[in-house]
């Protein structure tokens, strides 16, 4: 039956030498990546994860994730019904757009990005509100969600719109999204028939069609670097001058302190967006933990509100084991 559910919402695709699910034994069953997941096997791994055996009625498993994450709209039950519903597959949009425009942020954006995951059409406009008027963690979620959605005039528009945001976060995040969804927008636009003007090479060229240059000084041009006749070829190390040398090969995180099984086989912490997972383990400041600038200072406070959310949700369910 799992082999049948899994088949029956991963369907093999084009090109694909084996259906994504085969029962080699009673015990196991191999799996094949679909293509269409080659760059984010993670996310199809969740999705297996979260993928029910009744595929007879996604309809009645979807309303029943609904009524169980109105119960309990905690951040962790979000997003586990996000993931649920995806694998559900598109049968369940008309049981998410129930939710794409209910008070209640975190019920909204994990139905949001379940509908935008899904391709529902009907989503782009919820998603663009929540990435102009919401809370700031969630504007930013909504705002990498329209990154990685399929090319659309109208989230191109958007991202364009909050490049004047009062917030200068949000400026930061809608300027990542919109450079990488810009190339393709244009290679969409030329589909169709523009009248295009030739733009200037060089801000010079710019200056004088705008009659800009001469409002402003000449260009100052710092003088050549001057060689020596007979510059020094060698160093003695050995002299005396030189007593230390310091040899930049660059650096590689060490974890063999930690003494908790959440490392991969090359030796990093396993995490979803720096969600450990070891409960209540977080991480912080790793390479693209959530964001180019993620190993920066400048990014580590963004990170840090991304994950507030799920950290208070973890607490709040600590503290509500301990009281029964």
């Amino acid at each position: 039956m799992l082999v049948t559910a899994i088949n029956t919402r991963f369907p093999q695709e084009p090109g694909q030498p084996n259906p994504t699910a085969r029962g080699e034994s009673d015990e196991s069953i191999e799996i094949t990546i679909p293509h269409s997941f080659n760059n984010d096997i993670d996310e199809f791994i969740k999705l297996l994860q979260h993928t029910t055996i009744r595929q007879a009625n996604p309809e009645s498993v979807a309303m029943s994730v609904l009524r169980i994450l109105q119960l309990n709209p905690s951040q962790e039950i979000a997003e586990a019904a996000s993931y649920r519903w995806r694998a559900l597959g598109t049968r369940s949009l008309p049981i998410l757009r129930k939710l794409y425009d209910v008070p209640d942020e975190r019920p909204r954006f994990a139905a949001i990005l379940a509908g935008a995951k899904l391709n529902d059409p009907l989503a782009i406009p919820h998603l663009i509100e929540m990435a102009t008027s919401s809370s700031p963690g969630n504007r930013f979620k909504a705002i990498r969600l329209m990154d990685t959605m399929e090319l659309n005039p109208r989230i191109e528009m958007a991202l364009r719109s909050l490049l004047n945001d009062d917030n200068p976060n949000v400026r930061i995040e809608a300027y990542e999204a919109e450079r990488d969804t810009s190339t393709s927008l244009f290679d969409y636009l030329s589909t169709f028939a523009i009248e295009h003007k030739p733009s200037p090479e060089t801000i010079d060229e710019w200056a004088a069609d705008t009659g800009l240059d001469g409002e402003v000084e000449a260009r100052h041009r710092l003088p050549p670097t001057e060689v020596e006749v007979s510059p020094p070829l060698g160093m003695d190390l050995a002299g005396g001058d030189i007593r230390t040398i310091v040899w930049a090969t660059g650096y590689r995180p060490d974890y063999s302190w930690l003494d908790v099984p959440v490392l991969d086989r090359k030796g990093h912490v396993r995490h979803d967006g720096g969600v450990v997972e070891s409960p209540g383990m977080y991480l912080m400041g790793a390479q693209f933990l959530r964001r180019r600038k993620s190993a920066l200072i400048d990014g580590a406070g963004d990170d840090a509100r991304d994950l507030s959310d799920h950290l208070a949700s973890y607490l709040d369910g600590q503290v509500a084991t301990t009281d029964h």
